[in-house]
């Protein structure tokens, strides 16, 4: 399916955690509201965030430089391919793919359009920055040329920095509306597109309506959780207790002083929300969240059907229950020395 983008534009609301601290209930609160396209919580929008994608490619390009900026194009358009990707046995075995285009079928294509889009000159020229990406075969067969005075040449672009914002929301879009195939709805959510630090430097990507909405927890229930397996949040304790910097106490009171250190708290564009508050006074939150992100309370149709806040009372202060007695010590430096 294909949709003209110029006869659609979205609005997303972006939601962001720090692990753990409750990001899924406002996910389930915004899937209660009509002419919302949620995802599944575990399907994360990391087209931005990680290395070499949107947010690394914006910043070279602002940053804008005949040798940089050339270099992050190329290695985003690799990252993309890759994302792409679905590998298959054998090619699972030595391929690292994310199977974008279960979710986004025209991934490639707009990547392509999105690229040419920026693109303002290119030319065939020898470009020796561009040796460093070169694996062993093509590095043996252009020192063969030079040492027969052969120069290679390569496809050399420049870009221009003024067109990228907005060819950068055309791509983003595009990707999210070519990914629902039910009635197209006004407001598109992602999960973790953005980093809950500084998310409002790179909304923009996403378009010039675009928020976010950050969820914070208390730091003893983020330990707590992430010690303990529970079905659909922590269901792999080994690997996701790592993640967090749970495995030792010391970790994670530093990764967590760390995290915190680098917020901006300041933003208009970001709601900074606790799952205490969401939960205890459901009502005021869920007001703030439609005041915040342009939503009607009349939208909300199937209030209660996927975030109940009498039911999610279990998951505040889990951290006092007595299976986890013997972490008491845990608690209460995590209490002390993060300002529980």
């Amino acid at each position: 399916m294909f949709i003209c983008l110029s006869k659609f534009t979205l609005k997303i609301i972006d939601l962001s955690g720090y692990m753990f601290s409750g990001k899924s209930a406002v996910s389930d609160i915004l899937r209660e509201f009509d002419g919302i396209q949620v995802p599944n919580y575990r399907v994360e929008f990391d087209l931005l965030r990680m290395p070499g994608g949107m947010i690394d490619l914006k910043h070279a390009v602002m940053d804008w430089s005949p040798v940089r900026t050339y270099g992050a194009v190329r290695r985003f358009d690799k990252l993309v391919n890759m994302l792409a990707l679905s590998p298959r046995f054998p090619g699972k075995l030595y391929k690292t793919g994310f199977g974008y285009t279960q979710h986004y079928p025209n991934i490639l294509r707009l990547k392509d359009e999105f690229l040419r889009s920026i693109i303002a000159v290119q030319w065939d020229t020898p470009w020796p920055y561009a040796d460093i990406d070169d694996g062993p075969i093509d590095t043996f067969v252009r020192k063969i040329c030079s040492k027969l005075s052969i120069s290679k040449s390569r496809k050399y672009f420049l870009v221009d920095k003024e067109k990228f914002i907005p060819a950068s929301q055309k791509f983003i879009q595009g990707l999210l509306i070519n990914s629902i195939a039910n009635d197209q709805p006004s407001v598109v959510v992602t999960h973790n597109a953005l980093e809950p630090f500084l998310p409002g430097r790179n909304l923009d990507l996403l378009g010039d309506d675009a928020v976010c909405i950050v969820v914070d927890r208390d730091p003893r229930d983020i330990y707590a959780t992430a010690i303990t397996s529970q079905v659909g949040f922590n269901d792999n304790l080994r690997f996701y207790r790592r993640i967090a910097g749970a495995h030792d106490v010391e970790v994670f009171i530093k990764r967590y002083l760390i995290y915190r250190k680098n917020i901006n708290f300041d933003d208009r564009r970001v709601l900074r929300l606790n799952f205490r508050d969401l939960v205890l006074d459901y009502n005021q939150s869920l007001q703030e969240i439609c005041d915040f992100s342009g939503l009607e309370l009349t939208q909300q149709i199937r209030k209660r059907q996927f975030f109940n806040p009498d039911n999610s009372r279990n998951n505040i202060d889990i951290w006092k229950q007595a299976s986890l007695n013997s972490y008491s010590e845990d608690f209460s430096r995590i209490e002390t020395e993060c300002h529980a």
